[in-house]
């Protein structure tokens, strides 16, 4: 649970911004980085890669358990 951004805020935030990714991260609070270090660092691997393969990012939505 995510007292300063909720899954609601975050997903309006995504409806905003072009060309972004969204996933969620059960168990993990604000610091998911520290909570869960390992996911995270997939997370942006598959971010990184997926860019790179694509030349471009689509709004997509991850869940991560």
């Amino acid at each position: 649970y995510d007292p300063y951004v909720t899954l609601e805020n975050a997903k309006n935030l995504m409806d905003k911004l072009e060309d972004c990714r969204f996933s969620t991260v059960k168990n993990a609070d604000h610091l998911v980085h520290l909570q869960h270090p390992q996911k995270t660092a997939e997370l942006m691997l598959k971010l990184t890669r997926d860019y790179i393969g694509n030349k471009h990012m689509s709004k997509k939505h991850c869940s991560v358990a």
